[in-house]
């Protein structure tokens, strides 16, 4: 026959069991407390920006873009103004039919002006877009290889922009700064703007020339 357990062996079970139990709990908890925080790094995008050279050729390349279509304008338009003082010198019915061609082609100029100015400005957003993408495998490498799991554009700084032609009022325009700004501190240790630039300007230095405008 099975002998029944005593009282002081199913307490003593009852106790075993708990002990065990909270041992189990402590353990979990000392592991979650083991876990190192997440390694941040910070930097100053506006600095990064007004430093690259990469940027430096973008506006550049871009600068030159807009001078060839101003150019182009410009001679277009004083053709225009020739073929008007043209037609104002003939009688009167080629006149009328000189003058029409010429309205005919200021339509055409406008329109072609617009759709330059389109062009022009659909490449400009396009390189500022690849100049962030570039920056942004940049800082997933060097954040990689310094082990840094987030990087954040530190935007703490003291100092404010205030437009004196904006219809905003001053006072408004500084909290409206304020209230966007996310990241009031960060130490300068962990700030990676030199390294980064450092890195870029000298990895876009050592590239092929082919690829240096893209």
């Amino acid at each position: 026959m099975h002998s029944i357990p005593s009282h002081t062996t199913i307490r003593g079970i009852v106790l075993f069991g708990a002990s065990v139990l909270l041992l189990a709990g402590a353990t979990f908890a000392a592991g979650r407390l083991s876990v190192p925080p997440s390694a941040v790094a910070n930097l100053d995008l506006p600095s990064v920006l007004e430093r690259l050279t990469q940027r430096a050729d973008m506006e550049a390349g871009l600068a030159a873009k807009r001078r060839s279509f101003d150019e182009e304008l410009s001679v277009r338009s004083r053709s225009l103004e020739e073929r008007t003082k043209a037609a104002d010198a003939k009688p009167e019915a080629q006149r009328q039919l000189d003058r029409d061609e010429v309205a005919l082609s200021q339509l055409q100029l406008r329109e072609w002006a617009l759709m330059r100015h389109s062009e022009v400005d659909r490449e400009e957003a396009l390189q500022w877009q690849n100049l962030y993408r570039s920056i942004q495998a940049e800082v997933a490498r060097l954040a990689e290889a310094d082990g840094y799991d987030y990087v954040m554009v530190y935007d703490g700084s003291a100092e404010f922009r205030r437009d004196r032609a904006a219809q905003t009022p001053l006072s408004q325009q500084v909290v409206d700064q304020i209230m966007r700004r996310r990241v009031i501190y960060a130490a300068t240790k962990d700030d990676i703007t030199e390294k980064l630039v450092i890195r870029m300007n000298n990895s876009r230095a050592a590239a092929p020339a082919a690829t240096v405008g893209k």
